[in-house]
């Protein structure tokens, strides 16, 4: 559940204290994931402020109390509707790196992200379609396809094999394929009208799609490449 006010956003942080313990999975030494430290104490002339980095957040109150947390507009919101100033000092936990004694508790914050990036990558793609006049499917035609999901679909015959990944994660990239659909060796492929990627192999699914608006593109060719950033983005939860 997304945070809707300050004190809630607290409790959906990581308050810092003291030494802090990263863990940096991408850098072994020895045979073991590198851990470094970092006091709190940098902190303590910026109050009132935040930092954001790589999808991670860090704030102090007018306390002096420090918290990190995962990066959501909602987060932006509260902070600035609660006057905090942007400021620029380091950000820990960025990409795969984790607080070594708290990783359980901070995977939780990331999937709790996650959900609510979703939630506003797929509010943009509604607005998006209902300016630009892209129909959506109803259940019932849903249910004849199969949604793409974060870990992709694997689309197989007996003269090939090919995973595919969902247009998530970045609205920038996606926009400009709602609304659009492709197809290969029997397969159909399509953006829908709320952001979520699509295979079916029902002409008359993309026959009805058509009557909306919707248009050819290379679909297959634009989600391969998007492979590698999706599997990151999943193994980052």
């Amino acid at each position: 559940m997304a945070a809707r006010n300050l004190s809630q956003l607290i409790k959906h942080s990581l308050r810092l204290k003291g030494n802090i313990c990263e863990t940096h999975p991408n850098r072994i030494i020895d045979g073991r994931d590198y851990v470094d430290t970092f006091s709190t104490d940098k902190y303590a002339k910026y109050p009132h402020t935040y930092c954001v980095k790589k999808q991670t957040v860090v704030f102090v109150d007018c306390s002096l109390n420090v918290y990190v947390t995962p990066y959501t507009r909602k987060t932006m919101a509260i902070l600035n509707g609660n006057g905090f100033l942007k400021a620029n000092y380091y950000v820990p936990f960025k990409g795969i790196d984790f607080p070594t004694d708290h990783e359980f508790f901070w995977r939780n914050l990331l999937k709790e992200a996650f959900l609510q990036r979703d939630e506003e990558f797929f509010e943009d793609c509604r607005k998006h379609s209902n300016l630009y006049g892209f129909g959506e499917l109803n259940e019932d035609d849903l249910l004849e396809c199969l949604e793409v999901p974060y870990e992709g679909a694997i689309i197989e015959s007996r003269s090939f094999f090919l995973r595919v990944y969902p247009m998530a994660f970045d609205f920038l990239i996606c926009k400009n394929f709602i609304g659009t659909y492709d197809w290969y060796a029997g397969v159909w492929i399509f953006i829908h009208f709320d952001g979520k990627t699509y295979i079916t192999m029902s002409r008359e699914i993309i026959a009805k799609l058509m009557k909306v608006g919707y248009v050819k593109s290379d679909l297959f060719r634009r989600l391969r490449e998007r492979g590698k950033v999706c599997r990151e983005s999943f193994r980052n939860m």
